[in-house]
């Protein structure tokens, strides 16, 4: 399927705003200076192309410096980028200062973003390593900052500037109380990096875009806190390299007057040290425009030096950063609608009104959920905490809120002509009351989603992912027209709930009726409940029994309530998206994303039962047929890791020292209480018992083929087969 055509990126009203205030205080700046353009042309002349490389150098070199600091950090996790990469992710963030400073951090989750699409580590852990380096930016600013106040009390407490001095001294003082008690709680309760993201988020203009949506950081925060709180070695080594950078802040001024035969007494270079760190950390409009000068004049100013400098000074310091900016445009730009995209990444760390809510919103937060950004809704990942909530399910019966997946309905008398094409299992076979798991592939045979189809009789319900409802129903609605038949999206219209565990057969049939005890693995019904009609199917995603309910959106909040009463003998409770995760990889389900994507084909994830090439045309039938022809080349396998060390997507499968593959999916299974994962490896070495490393951090560890899936329960006699 040809994807959806990118918008351009166009510029905000707060940006034109924010670049023509920018202009104007420029231009203020020079009459207020009273100097002419050509004066300064002269002045610039005067230095030569000498002074303008040297400039443009050390900011070069900064950059060189910001980005080995930032490697230090980016080394503790399990694919470190290269430092050509993290220098490229650091131009576009220098970028972004320029761009749009206030609602990208500062342009920092540009860094994140561009390292996201080069690399396999989450975007939530790489926008976590650059928030710790930026609280490590902040130490190395606030030390520098110490050590100013030093040269500056020390060179100016005899002198009539004492004054001047101790309202600096004040000024610091409390900056500092401020600073040890902020870093004091992050310590004391180590929340180390939701806590950092929160303190950074909420500095000078960010407070206005940002607000306290950090449940993604906060899901990552043990792992983020494992890989950098403990490694003090790395961290310590990135501070030293952040002292460096900003004390090359300093030399940039102190080169140019140079060139211009302008010495300074040790007083004002101390005084300059300190207000240079100063200014530095106003740099929130647009490159900093206006707020720089500005200061840098009056600086200039206070020690008696000609306006022309400090203009000069602070326009050729603008052509360097222009010449870093476009260098960063560059980098950034390459595709288009990048815009778009760091907005969706950034949606679950913005206060954004776009966030969708299921009708069952407010029933979470009632119930303590925690809530992150999950296929564009806010949605509970956890109640209580993950392991309890998946015990839950194993043993007893969890009730979830799935209203985010996608809900199609397909109807007319083309019905199954249209859906034998776009999905790969034969519907034709499909009789009234069944369900199948299927496919929609693209003409390369690779999924654009996996399936659950339903037939309800007179139409069919197609539920897919909700990360890809809005592909599958225009991909549907573009081959509609060829066929007799009518494509609805009722996603919004109707909800979804699951009741998955060893009890739920017992509290779906006292909370609907009693004949839901006859429905087989794999099929539906409808049933009249609060007088409307809903459907009741035999399906689920965590490997145990389960029903999945589909109703209206004004009978969800009772039903979710009457389950929770009904199934209060059986212990039922709420399970959040954390725990659907674990329960789905102990079962080897595969998840949108990770184990499938547009980039994997049926036959190598194993989803060949779902495959019916018998059946007559489909899209992608040709080149699947190819694949199976040619032969695989890989294969989904469960893995089990030596030792409680986790394996997360994009880790490297390793035989010798050449990588032979990757992990999709990994996590430390609470039933089995191993470290499991699910990843592709090499055909010939898909078989069980087979041998690997697969690499976290910076260790290599022993990692085995094993059955699939790891988890599987006994059925019930009387559930029946079905038909998956």
């Amino acid at each position: 399927m040809a994807s959806s055509p990118r918008k351009a990126y166009t510029l905000s009203y707060y940006q034109i705003i924010s670049f023509g205030i920018a202009l104007l205080l420029v231009i203020f700046l020079f009459w207020i200076a009273r100097i002419s353009p050509w004066e300064l042309f002269q002045l610039l002349q005067q230095g030569g192309p000498l002074l303008f490389l040297a400039i443009t150098g050390i900011m070069l070199f900064q950059l060189l410096i910001q980005a080995i600091s930032w490697m230090e950090l980016l080394g503790t996790l399990d694919s470190p980028p290269s430092l050509f990469t993290a220098m490229k992710a650091i131009l576009a963030g220098w970028s972004g200062n320029y761009l749009t400073p206030s609602m990208y951090l500062g342009g920092e989750p540009l860094r994140a973003y561009m390292l996201s699409k080069e690399t396999k580590t989450p975007f939530s852990i790489l926008l976590g390593s650059v928030l710790v380096h930026k609280f490590i930016e902040l130490l190395s600013f606030l030390l520098y900052l110490l050590f100013s106040f030093f040269l500056v009390g020390f060179f100016y407490a005899l002198k009539i500037y004492a004054s001047f001095y101790l309202l600096f001294i004040l000024s610091f003082s409390l900056l500092l109380l401020v600073f040890i008690a902020i870093f004091a709680s992050i310590i004391k309760k180590k929340a180390i990096f939701s806590r950092l993201a929160e303190f950074c988020i909420r500095q000078g203009l960010f407070s206005l875009y940002f607000q306290n949506h950090l449940e993604d950081i906060q899901k990552m925060e043990q792992e983020i806190f494992n890989a950098f709180h403990q490694n003090r070695k790395a961290t310590l080594l990135s501070l030293l390299w952040m002292l460096l950078f900003h004390f090359l802040i300093f030399i940039r001024p102190f080169l140019f007057m140079s060139f211009y035969h302008t010495f300074l007494s040790l007083e004002e270079l101390a005084l300059l040290f300190l207000a240079l760190q100063f200014l530095q950390a106003f740099q929130f409009t647009p490159g900093g425009l206006g707020i720089l000068e500005g200061g840098i004049i009056g600086l200039f100013a206070f020690m008696k030096l000609a306006p022309s400098l400090a203009i000069g000074y602070a326009l050729l310091c603008r052509v360097g950063d222009i010449i870093i900016v476009a260098l960063g445009i560059f980098s950034l730009f390459q595709s288009k609608g990048i815009h778009e995209e760091i907005q969706n990444k950034l949606k679950p760390f913005l206060g954004d009104n776009s966030m969708k809510q299921t009708p069952l919103n407010a029933v979470h937060k009632a119930l303590g959920a925690k809530m992150v950004e999950f296929a564009g809704y806010e949605m509970p990942i956890q109640y209580t905490s993950i392991q309890e909530e998946h015990h839950r399910v194993r043993n007893k019966v969890g009730l979830f809120d799935l209203c985010h997946m996608g809900r199609i309905y397909v109807s007319g008398p083309g019905s199954v002509d249209f859906l034998q094409y776009l999905v790969t299992n034969n519907i034709a076979k499909m009789k009234e009351g069944q369900a199948h798991y299927a496919l929609a592939l693209n003409e390369r045979g690779t999924i654009l989603d996996d399936l659950i189809v339903y037939h309800l009789g007179d139409q069919y319900l197609v539920v897919c992912n909700g990360a890809n409802r809005e592909k599958i129903r225009n991909w549907f609605r573009q081959h509609s027209p060829s066929f007799e038949v009518k494509v609805e999206d009722r996603s919004d219209e109707m909800g979804m709930i699951a009741i998955q565990g060893v009890f739920s057969e017992e509290v779906v049939a006292a909370m609907v009726n009693e004949e839901i005890r006859d429905l087989k693995y794999y099929s539906c019904g409808k049933w009249d409940w609060e007088g409307e009609t809903i459907v009741v199917a035999r399906t689920g995603y965590t490997g145990e029994d389960g029903f999945e309910l589909y109703m209206s959106n004004n009978l969800l909040e009772k039903a979710w309530n009457q389950a929770l009463q009904v199934g209060e003998n059986w212990g039922i409770g709420p399970v959040g998206l954390g725990a659907r995760d674990t329960l789905r990889l102990e079962a080897a389900m595969p998840l949108y994303g990770h184990e499938i994507t547009e980039e994997t084909n049926p036959l190598e994830a194993g989803l060949g039962f779902a495959v019916k090439f018998k059946k007559g045309d489909f899209i992608g039938r040709e080149a699947l047929l190819k694949v199976k022809q040619e032969g695989l080349k890989r294969k989904l396998v469960c893995m089990e890791v030596e030792g409680r060390r986790i394996a997360r997507q994009g880790a490297k499968i390793l035989q010798g020292e050449e990588q032979v593959g990757e992990v999709s999916s990994g996590t430390f299974s609470p039933t089995l209480q191993k470290s499991i994962a699910m990843g592709y490896v090499p055909k010939e070495g898909a078989e069980v018992g087979n041998q690997f490393e697969v690499e976290i951090g910076k260790k290599r560890y022993p990692i085995r083929v094993v059955e699939r899936p790891f988890y599987s329960r006994k059925k019930k006699k009387k559930e029946g087969k079905g038909e998956a």
